[in-house]
């Protein structure tokens, strides 16, 4: 059989678009501005030709497809897969259904939006320190081979120096040493914490829940889960809509999936007692019962959602600027200490 590279240069391109040039930034960008042209009673087949003229790469083939789909008489979302995620498919097209569009798409934005957060945020905060911590060790390197050199021609004894800045330049040239170490333990804990958040579901999965990290991990999932659940409630049953989002999650939301529906599968159907998978704490069950008394169930549930979403952003974006703070700190003592070492030792020659 012939290798047809014209196909495979085809589906790289493919790829790329799909993944790279429309990631999530992007996705977000386009259904801000569908949901700005809606609210400006703008029809979807005239949005999406304007997006076609004004976007370029991933964003301009979704819109192409949606056009596509609508010249059929179809949902606009027709062709959508493989683009979003099928959560967010589902509940774009349970809106259009229901001419509610202009309600649905500002909890999809948001559920897209939340998924930078929690590891993630920390991450961000800690971008500005880290390029400082790297311009450290670019300075620490080029000292260690122009400055220091010098200094030892001068004053070849370390023990002359003075103790501070030889702790420094001692401390520098472990640092500069194992750099490729040091970096490789650093990336390798990150990716370790964000493999156990999505993936550990042991025995011990209960436990780390109770930990800072993870349970603003679960806090998220948990927000995302009844925002989408509430709006899936609107169109289907409770089993269905579990099951729709249990072929398309995590391995940590898959397995409080299949303790719903085995919930539901027994019989247990009457108020929230199915969603007693661990998911959920004793505090929010507590709120959702009331905000039930007043609203319909899939609207409590999608308030209880919205409000667990502010209040655990607001408190992780609390947290990462302590923690930024403190990365900024400690690289900027880095910085500091890279030409503190050279000047001590220069002023006792």
């Amino acid at each position: 059989m012939m290798f047809d590279y014209h196909d495979v240069s085809i589906g790289l391109e493919r790829f790329v678009r799909r993944n790279v040039t429309f990631n999530r930034t992007s996705q977000i960008e386009l259904l801000e501005d569908l949901l700005s042209m809606l609210n400006s009673g703008v029809k979807l087949y005239d949005a999406f030709t304007f997006f076609v003229r004004a976007f370029e790469g991933g964003q301009k083939d979704v819109s192409n497809l949606a056009i596509k789909a609508l010249s059929s008489g179809k949902s606009f979302t027709t062709y959508w897969d493989g683009w979003f995620s099928p959560e967010v498919i589902s509940v774009i097209r349970i809106g259009e259904e229901r001419s509610i569009l202009v309600n649905t798409l500002p909890r999809v934005i948001e559920f897209l939006k939340s998924g930078s957060s929690g590891l993630g945020l920390f991450l961000k905060k800690l971008a500005y320190p880290g390029l400082i911590l790297m311009i450290s060790f670019f300075m620490a390197d080029q000292m260690s081979s122009t400055a220091y050199p010098i200094l030892f021609d001068l004053k070849p004894d370390i023990s002359e120096w003075p103790t501070l800045s030889a702790n420094i330049y001692l401390y520098w040239e472990f640092v500069l040493e194992h750099i490729v170490l040091i970096l490789s333990i650093f990336i390798g804990i990150i990716l370790f914490i964000r493999y156990v958040l999505s993936n550990y579901t042991g025995e011990y999965r209960s436990a780390l829940d109770g930990l800072p990290i993870f349970r603003q991990y679960r806090l998220i999932n948990a927000s995302i889960f009844m925002q989408m659940f509430g709006l899936l409630l609107r169109d289907v049953a409770p089993m269905s809509a579990i099951e729709m989002m249990e072929r398309h999650s995590s391995i940590y939301m898959r397995s409080h999936y299949r303790k719903m529906l085995a919930q539901l599968s027994k019989g247990a159907t009457q108020g929230s007692r199915y969603l007693k998978s661990g998911l959920l704490d004793a505090t929010q069950f507590s709120r959702l019962s009331v905000l039930s008394g007043a609203n319909d169930f899939e609207d409590a549930i999608s308030l209880m959602g919205e409000q667990t979403l502010i209040k655990t952003t607001k408190k992780l974006e609390q947290a990462s600027t302590v923690v930024g703070a403190i990365g900024l700190l400690v690289s900027g003592v880095h910085l500091v200490t890279v030409l503190l070492g050279v000047m001590l030792t220069a002023q006792t020659i």
